[in-house]
């Protein structure tokens, strides 16, 4: 098979991708990795191949409260209140960076010979978003502790707009598109309670 990992360009959010995908070459499986040029030489040096997707963390927050109406030019980053950081990670999450992803999955999934399968990491929702616009099997690896103390309404409602921009259907479990597998590495007895009974997670 031809497996696509995708990751923001984070090592919390890279790193743990990194045993299955070297499970999966071990198996015989061909791997590319998508995700921030910083970590390319790692990808490389594991026989992975490795292509450039989305942003970095910094540049997308910048991007998010650049678009946030309420911000202005006068806005000063390192002083900024809870609501403006809750919304300017909302907006990090359920759209700058989902729309960057959904570009440039999009561009890898349609080289020639195409993929058999995505692996995301739970926060990469653009590249979940951009396998189904392709008509490819995706499943979503977990990182963490489910949730993590965002603000899941103000995403969810971003992530369903930005979907219905390209007509594709999204349903969700918490931060989870409940339509994909998720691969939950994180200790039951650390996990959110009420995630444990999912019927996606794995």
């Amino acid at each position: 098979m031809r497996i696509l990992f995708s990751s923001l360009s984070a090592y919390g959010h890279t790193y743990p991708l990194l045993p299955l995908a070297v499970a999966a070459r071990d198996a015989g499986h061909e791997i590319t990795f998508a995700t921030g040029d910083e970590f390319h030489p790692t990808m490389e040096a594991l026989g992975f191949e490795a292509v450039s997707a989305g942003m970095s963390v910094f540049d997308a927050l910048n991007a998010a409260f650049a678009a946030d109406p309420e911000n202005d030019e006068d806005t000063d980053l390192q002083q900024l209140t809870q609501e403006q950081s809750t919304r300017g990670a909302a907006m990090m999450f359920g759209s700058v960076l989902p729309r960057r992803f959904i570009d440039d999955i999009g561009r890898i999934l349609a080289r020639p010979g195409g993929f058999d399968l995505v692996v995301y990491e739970a926060a990469n929702l653009g590249a979940a978003l951009a396998a189904q616009r392709a008509g490819i099997p995706a499943v979503c690896h977990g990182f963490g502790r489910s949730g993590g103390g965002i603000d899941e309404e103000r995403i969810q409602g971003l992530l369903s707009a930005l979907a219905a921009e390209f007509d594709l259907d999204v349903e969700f479990d918490g931060m989870i598109f409940s339509k994909n597998p998720y691969l939950d590495i994180y200790p039951p007895s650390l996990q959110d309670p009420t995630f444990l009974g999912a019927p996606n997670r794995v």
